[in-house]
């Protein structure tokens, strides 16, 4: 078995997570009588093609503002998308990782304002080696064509990559494009995060 010399990681739900959660972060947006499920569901179906780097996100979530009668302009509105609380022990553990010589790199879905905040405000541009952000890439995850674009940009065998996601789909999708790949979610802790890295070989040391 080929020795883990990359590995991937998804950001929400793996490294970080909403610091509300997204419906309470929605639903500040809106009146108190409002569906919020219905106003996130529109959120979400106009970010969709901005998630494959098509259309402009600000202007997509400024037009469901207004479908909605929101009293924030678009500018506060998106402030929804950056309340990102990220998880400093999983963090520290990738910087162990990248010490002892393995290549770390961010894979996540997000639309081009959230990845923008991600590499620069927080940090991710220095943190890992590669960010693969499908509104970049041109493709999400679950599609095959995401881990393709991956694999032919860092120009090594699929089976020296380990994919890390918190949904079941993505992980066999990755499987399916050659990498090695398993679930792994914020509810297992760093200490989940380590045995998981202990099931292909990769023995992290102490930070």
């Amino acid at each position: 078995m080929e020795v883990i010399s990359s590995i991937l990681f998804d950001a929400d739900g793996v490294i970080q997570k909403h610091a509300t959660g997204w419906r309470v972060g929605f639903s500040g947006l809106l009146s108190n009588d409002a569906d919020v499920n219905a106003f996130m569901q529109d959120v979400f179906v106009a970010e969709r093609p901005c998630l494959v780097g098509e259309g402009d996100f600000v202007a997509s979530f400024a037009a469901v503002l207004a479908k909605w009668k929101s009293c924030y302009a678009v500018d506060e509105a998106l402030r929804v998308f950056t309340q990102i609380e990220i998880q400093n022990e999983v963090i520290q553990l990738i910087q162990s990782l990248r010490r002892d010589g393995i290549a770390c790199h961010v894979a996540s879905n997000q639309n081009s304002y959230r990845a923008s905040y991600m590499s620069a405000g927080l940090g991710y541009c220095k943190l890992f080696d590669t960010e693969f952000y499908s509104c970049h890439v041109g493709s999400a995850k679950p599609d095959l064509a995401y881990f393709w674009a991956v694999i032919n940009k860092l120009a090594i065998q699929p089976s020296q990559m380990l994919f890390l996601d918190d949904k079941e789909n993505n992980v066999q999708t990755a499987r399916a494009a050659g990498l090695r790949a398993a679930v792994f979610d914020l509810s297992g802790g760093v200490k989940g995060l380590r045995r998981v890295l202990a099931d292909v070989g990769i023995a992290v040391s102490p930070t």
